[in-house]
């Protein structure tokens, strides 16, 4: 699970830190005790935190929500209070069962997938995958059934229910630690199959090549649309998905319905990122300076090509509101290079690909990656690294 560090500098020169979750803001820092890294499902990164004693105590931390502690509450107990429920982001889960019955398992935080969706307040999680899968099946079902002859809504409603289902699918995949390709194929499966039986009136045999087409479109197009990232790669997923499905059905490709298919991605993508950005905490105040739909972009841009290349990305944030990527050459396997610095700059933010506490091996301090295994016998000078610190 990776995750994003958002570094800041006020005007005496303090530097102070925040984190970027699934490229959603989860705390919003304001003139308080403490900043504190998290780990994806909130609890504190030890050893990361900023302690200002001249300062008031900051209690409202992950998800802005209260940290429980004090007045005969033990910090060690990590309890925090979402309103609905108690909260320990040490396990994950809340201590009281789930208002709304969203899950099978009712102290379940998050669907389990703090990377993909928010609950602010202990009662509803906001299911993005779903949403998307729901609005791009319904549209397109919906004009695939007036070209056919047949009513709008009639075909919305069915390819509505195929693209939630897809979407679900999809971020189930993804809280089992799915990678990009899978979580692709796995939607694309089940929609290639659902979206066939619509068209076929529900013939088994058409729906299983149906299926397998759309996994393997799914495969492709999540590939690229996560190792270009944001709205380019939505785009580019978008439409290489459409030409994989096309070239399996038909072996012929129609560039006018592919680039329809890349320009739906990018619009559901930038859509679904600023409502993030305006509803989920992305426009969040940082040393007097609003973050701006732009920087909050890029920031989800470098977190998703971080997870698909397994490489530490970073960006540099400016006054102006812009922000640009670190350059190649300055970002590595497991930190990124700050020395790029231009006029107008306040502050950084960089990403977390691996795990907590797994361990890899350089092997023979060459530059080659691997996880690192105890049972192998490393050649001299391999140097191991585990990333951040264990949760103890």
């Amino acid at each position: 699970m990776g995750c994003l560090k958002l570094t800041y500098q006020e005007r005496q020169g303090l530097e102070k830190s925040v984190i970027f979750l699934g490229g959603s803001l989860r705390k919003k820092v304001q003139s308080g005790k403490k900043c504190d890294d998290y780990y994806p499902f909130g609890m504190v990164m030890a050893g990361t935190a900023y302690d200002d004693e001249s300062r008031p105590a900051q209690l409202y931390k992950f998800n802005g929500n209260e940290v429980l502690e004090g007045n005969g509450i033990p910090s060690t107990l990590n309890l925090m209070n979402f309103n609905a429920r108690l909260y320990n982001p040490a396990l994950g889960v809340f201590l009281a069962v789930d208002p709304q019955n969203q899950f099978s398992n009712p102290y379940l935080a998050f669907g389990n997938n703090p990377t993909n969706t928010i609950d602010p307040d202990g009662e509803f999680a906001w299911f993005i995958p779903i949403i998307v899968g729901a609005v791009i099946g319904g549209t397109s079902q919906g004009i695939q059934s007036v070209k056919n002859g047949g009513n709008f809504w009639d075909g919305a409603w069915k390819g509505a229910l195929v693209g939630a289902a897809a979407g679900a699918t999809g971020f189930g995949l993804s809280a089992l630690g799915g990678g990009a390709m899978l979580v692709g194929a796995g939607a694309g499966a089940i929609g290639g199959a659902g979206f066939t039986g619509i068209a076929t009136n529900w013939d088994g045999r058409s729906m299983l090549r149906g299926g397998l087409i759309g996994a393997a479109a799914g495969l492709v197009g999540g590939g690229v649309a996560s190792a270009v990232g944001g709205g380019g790669g939505a785009f580019l997923g978008g439409a290489s998905s459409d030409i994989t499905g096309q070239l399996l059905s038909t072996g012929n490709v129609d560039f006018g319905r592919a680039g329809l298919a890349g320009a739906m991605g990018f619009g559901m993508y930038h859509a679904m990122s600023y409502a993030s950005y305006k509803f989920g905490g992305g426009d969040v105040e940082i040393a007097g300076r609003k973050l701006s739909y732009e920087q909050f972009n890029k920031i989800n841009v470098a977190y998703q090509k971080s997870r698909f290349w397994k490489k530490e990305h970073g960006v540099y944030l400016n006054n102006d509101g812009s922000a640009r990527f670190v350059p190649r050459n300055d970002r590595h396997k497991f930190d990124v290079t700050f020395d790029d610095w231009q006029k107008g700059d306040f502050g950084t933010c960089h990403s977390h690909w691996a795990k907590p506490g797994v361990e890899y091996a350089n092997i023979g301090g060459t530059g080659k990656w691997r996880r690192y295994n105890p049972n192998y016998k490393y050649p001299q000078s391999t140097l191991i690294r585990k990333f951040i610190v264990s949760d103890s």
